[in-house]
């Protein structure tokens, strides 16, 4: 009941975002835009999307190798592309990372280290999305100053927490107050196998750099989706603007991040190229990972959804 209701909700806020802007957006020139698109950039933007997920299932293999598990990196791409399709019906990135623990769970037997391992590969992505915004305070880009201070605070809260998480007095303490409350062992486990990253400080620095490459290829992405549309946007608006973007979409308040992406695009392109236009951009961006998580529907159909 909780679970239905919650997605009621999701669902409600991202038709609403969507009415909103299509109520004050001009639908004809949003349409004049997809009657121009380009094939050939729109292609290119599909595969930079699809590059982006496969270095995404790397990172992933490359945590789970760091645990003694070996996948197929082809199995987690596979399983990764599945996800990325249930998270299109699922509350933003949430669901994407339960499904994958569960099929890797399901492959390894090890519920605790697998979960574990989707956990970190999200918590650094988050984290290179937190530097990148960082990065773009001090250009002063006038669509984000009113956003500072929340930045801020994420970042504080997203690399300030992980890094106590990690000090082992802070582990001791957390361990102990796990095991006094309903459900305490089994979010013991999942958290000591998370805090087993610690000492693999090579694992963690391949796994940034793998993050900053993939948060760059969905940047590429939106970029080549711009191209697709005749825009030539400034490519450090783009890296900036995208990353506060996916951030913003990353927000469980929606299905898929549907609203809040397009809301985004609107707020930070808007003035630059006009908000249908912006609005033309947003969609066109969505759909290059749209088509690619559509194979990941393709495998489930099929039957091979196993790793």
């Amino acid at each position: 009941m909780k679970k239905t209701l919650s997605y009621s909700i999701r669902f409600a806020v991202a038709a609403a975002l969507i009415g909103i802007l299509l109520y004050k957006l001009d639908l004809k020139q949003i349409a004049e835009n997809f009657i121009l698109l380009r094939p050939l950039p729109f292609l290119i933007a599909i595969a930079v999307n699809g590059f982006g997920i496969f270095l995404s299932a790397l990172r992933w293999k490359v945590f789970l190798r760091s645990q003694g598990e070996d996948p197929p990196i082809l199995g987690l791409f596979k399983v990764y592309l599945i996800s990325l399709f249930l998270g299109n019906i699922l509350p933003s990135g949430a669901g994407i990372d339960i499904m994958r623990g569960i099929y890797l769970s399901r492959h390894t037997g090890k519920k605790a280290h697998s979960f574990a391992s989707v956990i970190i590969d999200r918590i650094l992505g988050f984290i290179a999305i937190m530097i990148i915004a960082l990065l773009s305070l001090p250009f002063g880009f006038e669509e984000i100053r009113p956003f500072r201070k929340i930045v801020l605070l994420m970042a504080v809260v997203i690399i300030g927490g992980t890094f106590i998480s990690l000090i082992p007095a802070v582990h001791r303490v957390l361990t102990v107050l796990l095991l006094k409350i309903p459900l305490g062992e089994k979010f013991k486990k999942l958290y000591d196998a998370f805090y087993s990253y610690r000492d693999k400080r090579e694992t963690l620095i391949l796994g940034l750099v793998l993050s900053f490459m993939i948060q760059l290829s969905f940047v590429g992405a939106a970029y080549m989706s711009g191209v697709a549309l005749s825009l030539h946007l400034p490519v450090f608006k783009v890296i900036f603007y995208v990353t506060l973007i996916n951030l913003l979409a990353a927000i469980p308040l929606s299905v898929g991040g549907i609203g809040l992406r397009e809301s985004g695009f609107v707020l930070f392109f808007g003035d630059m190229i006009g908000r249908e236009t912006a609005f033309a951009l947003s969609v066109t961006y969505y759909l290059s990972g749209l088509i690619n998580s559509l194979i990941g529907a393709l495998f489930l159909m099929v039957g091979k959804d196993k790793i």
